[in-house]
């Protein structure tokens, strides 16, 4: 008993240790401390964020105005009550939300990843991000075969070309022979509006522009085409049908904005988020940063976009059947579609065989040169 109790004992204090050890070592699993912030605090805050409005919002008189109205909010006392950090960036996210009707705009705590990192500089923690691509299999949740003929794609989040284009490669193989495509766009809150141009290229016969960003900071239009030079098949004329929800957001939106406004696929489901915006990532201090726009998106057809209306569906329908919808509809479209593909076959083959005759009946003559002619 006695040596069974050293063991007990031993084995507590080892484990109290170690405990404390990982604690001290991986202190993201300790429990976070509350951060305060006094008004001296919010109001150095506020001030930074009022300038950075007035100097870097992507449309300067509403910047302007977001400027002038979280100051009077301050000095209104709106913030008066807030003593917790996280309330305090959450309430002034939900202001400067309500002013711009911007919902890309984010004020936010610092936050290190559990391995330490530092967040500095950068939209997103380079581990945090790796491990969510990985978790997302970067962005296609699922590419799958519905009804035989009917090619799906499931994207969660465009990452960039660098990360993403092998996968776009795959899955659009994965699909090469369907007769009708559905993306479904339903989750997918954005992610990198580079990705787009390759990505569009598939259902473009030429090069064709689709929405540009206008920077303020630089007073420098992007503009973003899909690929000339694109050695993968395309699908030019396949039916195409992108699925839509209120959680579609940002670059997702604009990959259906410019699909329909350009009468390439056919949107079914919901109105979408309504962010035609893109950010950058300002530090405010050692504990906050916030998310500003800085630029927007303007089609070159609409000379608009669709920032705070959403992009607007063809068929608008609830979202337990947008899928069920979709299928009926792509089913329909595959149909027809192969008619004509196998019409053109048909056409094909026949002037093949045509060519086959001739070059025969030159090879029985003994014109040899003529009968190459004909099956050139």
């Amino acid at each position: 008993m006695f040596f069974c109790e050293m063991i007990d004992t031993w084995y507590l204090r080892f484990s109290t240790v170690a405990f404390i050890f990982h604690l001290c070592a991986f202190p993201g699993i300790a429990q976070s401390q509350q951060i305060l912030v006094d008004q001296q605090d919010k109001e150095k805050i506020v001030g930074k964020i009022s300038k950075l409005f007035e100097e870097k919002y992507t449309i300067p008189e509403l910047g302007e105005k977001c400027a002038k109205d979280i100051l009077v909010a301050l000095k209104s006392n709106v913030y008066d009550t807030l003593t917790d950090a996280k309330e305090f960036t959450e309430k002034l996210t939900v202001d400067l939300q309500k002013i711009t009707n911007d919902k890309h705009i984010k004020f936010r705590l610092i936050e290190a990843s559990d391995i330490g990192e530092n967040q500095e500089g950068s939209l997103h923690h380079p581990v945090r991000l790796f491990r969510l691509m990985q978790k997302e299999h970067v962005g296609f949740a699922r590419f799958d075969w519905l009804e035989e003929e009917i090619g799906y794609l499931d994207i969660r989040r465009f990452y960039s070309p660098t990360e993403a284009k092998e996968v776009v490669i795959s899955a659009m193989n994965f699909i090469a022979g369907a007769n009708a495509i559905i993306i479904d766009l339903r989750e997918n809150q954005g992610g990198a509006g580079e990705l787009l141009p390759f990505f569009c290229s598939y259902f473009f016969e030429k090069s064709t522009q689709l929405s540009s960003y206008y920077s303020r900071e630089d007073d420098f239009t992007q503009e973003f085409w899909t690929y000339d030079n694109f050695t993968d098949k395309r699908f030019i004329d396949v039916p195409l049908f992108l699925l839509t929800s209120k959680k579609t957001f940002s670059a997702a939106e604009m990959f259906a904005y410019d699909l329909k406004v350009l009468h390439r696929a056919i949107l079914i489901g919901d109105s979408t988020g309504g962010g035609a915006h893109s950010v950058d990532l300002f530090k405010i201090d050692d504990r906050f940063e916030i998310y500003i726009s800085t630029s927007r998106a303007i089609n070159p057809v609409t000379g608009s976009n669709w920032e705070g209306i959403g992009v607007i569906p063809d068929i608008l329908v609830p979202s337990e059947v947008v899928l069920d919808t979709a299928i009926v509809l792509a089913k329909k479209a595959a149909q027809e579609y192969s008619k004509v593909k196998d019409a053109e076959v048909k056409k094909v083959v026949q002037k093949m065989q045509i060519q086959i005759d001739q070059a025969e009946n030159f090879y029985e003559t003994g014109k040899d040169d003529l009968a190459k002619v004909a099956l050139d």
